[in-house]
């Protein structure tokens, strides 16, 4: 009972805070950039035709090479027109991809099974076993999944959605990628940087503890309101986005098939042993729509995100001056994407065991972290990595609060 009175009262106190009122109106001009870019995006497929302007610019390359040809012979002359007939070729593939694209959209199913057949005859060329190079081996992966996910349009009946066409469900999964590792968190930041600490600034952190009620209670309330608080900011801001893309770029896509659960094996070359290549392996692998993809990068983002609320917790525990505390929070944040980014690149594996490599949770289901790192992770191995920082900072902001001189503070 003591406790329900502790989150009512916190949760009321967190209500009326200024701060919540920038979270929000922060979030939604995050929102509104990100609904101008979906706008600006749309405008540009409209005005752009990519027949006319692959005709156009070979038009170009053809004028240049008259007057390149006009010229005396020379040296110089030839290898200008040997790369002008290069770019040519390349214009010329372009444009003639381009019309089979405007073809597919008439008639999808039949360019899928077009598809398909080449996909089946490329594989007959690949050798299998141990005769395959790591990079055969991975090109055999690859094939075979595209032909698994053009038999799952086929079976459901999903057309793809065609450039210049944009899915609102793609960009939304694309823009949340790189959100959730650094605009969302410090929106919690800025939530929950003065949970604990700015009622030391003002001292109405005594009022609290004088009253018959534990210090536990007290603290364990403010990060169960932190943390809530947190999680269903971060979520509503997921769809908030989704919500700008889909008035802006139509519903289309929304069954477009996404592969999960895919891992890799890292294998040397031998014609190139200093680089790895991935294998990837989608045996336990399996494909969902974008909507359900959205729905899952959605709560594994507010799970996340109370982990960054319990971190930012931490620091307005052990920090008296709520701008201290979202200061070194803020650093947090920041700095370990930096860190991060700098070593993923770099493929050092220590990496995975921060915090800020696992806060695109999604990245980690569907692969993509295990190919940028280079190392084994899978969404369980990093929703433990974050469970942990949370386990050990929420223990460590429990025995400094209730070590805490706070009535002669």
């Amino acid at each position: 009972m003591r406790l329900w009175n502790v989150l009512r009262n916190e949760w009321m106190k967190l209500v009326r805070r200024r701060r919540l009122t920038v979270v929000a109106v922060l979030g939604l001009c995050l929102v509104g950039l990100f609904a101008f870019g979906e706008y600006q995006a749309r405008q540009n497929a409209r005005n752009y035709n990519p027949i006319v302007a692959q005709q156009n610019a070979l038009a170009e390359l053809k004028k240049q090479r008259s007057a390149i040809a006009s010229e005396p012979p020379s040296q110089a002359r030839d290898q200008q027109l040997q790369s002008i007939d290069a770019a040519i070729a390349s214009v010329q593939q372009q444009l003639q991809e381009a019309k089979q694209q405007a073809q597919a959209q008439v008639d999808w199913r039949a360019s899928v099974k077009t598809e398909m057949d080449n996909i089946r005859q490329e594989l007959a060329q690949i050798p299998t076993g141990s005769a395959a190079l790591p990079s055969e081996q991975a090109r055999r992966a690859d094939l075979q999944a595209e032909l698994t996910l053009d038999q799952y349009r086929l079976d459901h009946d999903v057309a793809p959605v065609f450039r210049p066409k944009l899915s609102a469900w793609e960009e939304t999964l694309s823009f949340l990628s790189v959100a959730d590792k650094t605009f969302i968190p410090l929106l919690v930041v800025v939530l929950v940087g003065d949970m604990v600490a700015g009622e030391m600034t003002s001292g109405t952190i005594k009022l609290l503890v004088v009253r018959p009620v534990r210090r536990r209670t007290l603290l364990f309330g403010k990060w169960l309101v932190s943390v809530a608080a947190s999680a269903v900011v971060s979520f509503v801001l997921c769809w908030l986005f989704l919500l700008a893309g889909l008035a802006i770029q139509g519903t289309q896509g929304a069954l477009e098939p996404h592969w999960l659960g895919v891992t890799y094996q890292f294998v040397k070359s031998p014609d190139d042993p200093l680089n790895l290549t991935a294998i990837p392996n989608y045996a336990h692998a399996y494909l969902v729509p974008a909507w359900l993809c959205v729905l899952y990068q959605s709560l594994l983002v507010a799970l996340a995100m109370a982990v960054v609320a319990t971190i930012t917790f931490f620091c307005s525990t052990v920090f008296k001056s709520s701008m201290v505390s979202t200061a070194v929070a803020m650093g947090a944040v920041v700095i370990g994407y930096v860190v991060t980014e700098i070593a993923t690149a770099r493929g050092q594996g220590w990496v995975r065991w921060l915090f800020p490599t696992h806060l695109d949770l999604f990245s980690d289901w569907n692969g993509d972290l295990v190919r940028a790192l280079q190392h084994p992770v899978t969404l369980g191995s990093g929703i433990l990595t974050l469970l942990v920082w949370a386990a050990v900072l929420l223990m460590l902001s429990f025995i400094r609060f209730g070590r805490q001189d706070i009535l002669n503070a």
